[in-house]
């Protein structure tokens, strides 16, 4: 589901990287005990969901195995794509610093493209999976057990020794953890989803990741790295003093990951190597500020792209979950929504402050496009809509398709049935390439 993390969060609104990397150095006194205690009920909370859900997940593919025709399956593979979305959110809320679980995400958007692919084939021409297809499902069985079997190892430790993930954290950030039953559990999960091969694991033959756009130029120094961090959170209007720690982030975006903790704000900044671009931040303020509501929200959001001289974008998705605005925009060129170039914010609704960023599908895949004039008109387009479906809004949108290629597509907000979906149409040739339910809030 990777290429579909803009239609991921049409559906949940989740931000997976507001989660990672937790608060860092979280000193023992009173005025920030209260951090520790929320992230580590945070931590504890997306933990055991995770679990829970990866066992539902390898229900789901159980009872798929003995499904006999084709309409159970694409019943079945329904309630393993929302799975699916809910673990990636919880799994983006962990500490992943402590350990790389990238094959175990990978897996779970491999689960999601093979349940996208059934939901897709066409009954009156198919009934019955093919027998690649029944390979990968099988595949995709026993890939699951074995996550389910350590995930569950994992947690029966965490909660016989009574352990605690900000306390790993700190240890680990201090070079204190020589062998954690928690860090060597999660290293033994991904390992053994490394076992099984691409094919193995079900990925499938015309499903290809996105061509990354971004190059590396170059590569500034920590003094540099500091500074721009630092004027990243300023232009938050928040004073965080000097960095207290800084690391280096491999990956298809090289980066300084900087830390910040002056005992009023506590931030965690990332800048690319080469040019000290933002990628992500996040972190919290003891500070208490005025609380904002959901327009305020996004009106701050607005305001922090202007100061920072970013291109034009649109609101394409925003939710308010507890005490937390999740807004996110996509880049806007002729007004054409651009949602592979997606940018995303975390709003605290109490103290009117900024918590969390993330750029990095926008570095990522932002480059220059020449888009054709030679599609399908507005009108046209309502002709390949369902025929008793209320058309609330159409608009145009460049979306990844299945072989990772962008396409120019109509968005269709339509209504049928009591349910919402988004529909997207080839702006070319009419052809769908995609639907999405959207959930009731």
């Amino acid at each position: 589901m990777k290429k579909y993390r803009w239609l991921i969060a049409l559906v949940i609104l989740n931000v997976i990287v507001f989660g990672v990397g937790g608060y860092f150095y979280i000193q023992n006194n009173n005025s920030l005990s209260y951090l520790k205690t929320r992230t580590e009920s945070m931590y504890q909370q997306s933990f055991h969901s995770l679990v829970s859900h990866i066992k539902t997940i390898e229900d789901n593919l159980a009872k798929s195995l003995v499904a006999k025709d084709l309409i159970n399956q694409q019943e079945i593979m329904s309630t393993l794509t929302r799975q699916v979305y809910t673990s990636q959110e919880e799994l983006g809320k962990l500490p992943l610093i402590l350990v790389d679980l990238i094959s175990t995400e990978t897996t779970l958007q491999k689960i999601g493209d093979f349940a996208w692919q059934v939901n897709t084939k066409n009954l009156e021409q198919e009934n019955s999976l093919s027998d690649a297809e029944w390979k990968t499902l099988v595949d995709l069985k026993k890939c699951t057990s074995d996550i389910l079997k350590n995930l569950q190892s994992v947690q029966s430790n965490i909660i016989e020794n009574n352990l605690s993930w900000v306390d790993i954290e700190l240890m680990y950030n201090k070079n204190e953890v020589a062998d954690n039953t928690v860090i060597d559990g999660l290293h033994l999960v991904d390992k053994d989803v490394k076992a099984y091969s691409e094919t193995q694991a079900g990925i499938m033959p015309h499903v290809k990741e996105p061509k990354i756009y971004y190059v590396s130029n170059g590569v500034i120094d920590e003094t540099k790295a500091k500074q721009k961090a630092a004027e990243y959170l300023r232009k938050l209007n928040l004073e965080v003093g000097e960095p207290i720690q800084v690391t280096i982030s491999e990956g298809d975006i090289p980066c300084y990951v900087v830390f910040f903790n002056n005992g009023v704000n506590q931030y965690t900044c990332a800048v690319t190597r080469a040019e000290g671009r933002l990628v992500w931040l996040m972190g919290d303020s003891i500070l208490k500020g005025r609380p904002i509501n959901d327009e305020e929200s996004i009106a701050l959001v607005k305001q922090y792209l202007t100061k920072i001289e970013f291109g034009s974008t649109a609101v394409v998705g925003h939710n308010a979950n507890e005490n937390a605005m999740m807004i996110m925009l996509a880049g806007l060129k002729d007004d054409i929504l651009l949602y592979p170039e997606i940018v995303r914010f975390n709003v605290n609704l109490n103290s009117g402050i900024i918590a969390g960023i993330d750029f990095t599908e926008y570095i990522k895949f932002h480059h220059e496009r020449n888009i054709t004039d030679d599609i399908l008109t507005q009108q046209q387009v309502y002709d390949y809509l369902p025929k008793n479906s209320v058309i609330n809004n159409v608009r145009k949108a460049i979306i990844f398709n299945q072989q990772g290629l962008e396409v120019l597509t109509y968005e269709a907000a339509v209504s049928l049935a009591g349910e919402n979906y988004l529909i997207y149409i080839n702006a070319t040739n009419g052809n769908e390439e995609n639907i999405i339910r959207l959930e009731s809030k």
